[in-house]
């Protein structure tokens, strides 16, 4: 699976956030396309125990979509990681 590739990749972009933002600016991946590539479960555990959310999209067949709206209007609240979808 190629997903496991991204997890290096995520871990130096948190990091640079971190650095940059001092941890104020929160956090979350979209990942599109879902309709074509769903995000495997032990790739959205991965994320998320290294504090990173996760949120799935697709806007071809509207999965999220609307959802990812809602937070961005919202100031992206904590509660994304138990509300988000999958």
């Amino acid at each position: 699976d190629g997903f496991e590739s991204l997890l290096p990749y995520v871990k130096r972009w948190r990091l640079a956030l971190r650095r940059d933002f001092g941890g104020r600016v929160p956090v979350v991946l979209v990942c599109t396309k879902a309709d074509l590539t769903p995000m495997r479960l032990p790739l959205i555990q991965a994320l998320e125990e290294q504090g990173v959310a996760c949120l799935t999209v697709s806007a071809k067949v509207g999965t999220n979509v609307r959802h990812l709206w809602q937070l961005f209007a919202r100031g992206l609240p904590p509660a994304l990681l138990s509300t988000a979808a999958r």
